[in-house]
């Protein structure tokens, strides 16, 4: 068996892999852990893995994080209805609070 990477019905050029794999290499985002996917569903199991991706990295003391949905949407592919519904589990299973500061209610922060 032999497997190939395609855009379309067209195989990708040698110089297109290169560029695909450099891209890759380049932006590892999202990594996501597995049994989250299984807990939380494939939406809440990668908003949760890109959150504990940038937990420590900010510069809150109390350790929120500031996101926005277009951010995260970018990073994580995630579209801002799956983002809500992927909230909505999270903190419905208690492993995340929200909160809307600065008077940006469309744009929360978060502390997993």
């Amino acid at each position: 068996a032999q497997m190939g990477v395609c855009s379309g019905d067209d195989p990708l050029t040698s110089e297109e892999r290169e560029e695909l794999s450099q891209a890759l290499l380049e932006d590892r985002r999202p990594a996501y852990v597995p049994w989250m996917v299984r807990e939380f569903g494939p939406h809440g199991g990668i908003f949760m893995s890109q959150l504990l991706f940038w937990d420590g990295k900010g510069h809150d003391p109390d350790g929120w994080i500031y996101k926005t949905e277009r951010e995260t949407e970018r990073e994580t592919g995630l579209t801002r209805s799956s983002q809500r519904k992927a909230r909505r589990v999270l903190v419905g299973k208690g492993v995340l609070e929200e909160d809307f500061r600065d008077g940006l209610i469309t744009e929360p922060i978060y502390v997993p």
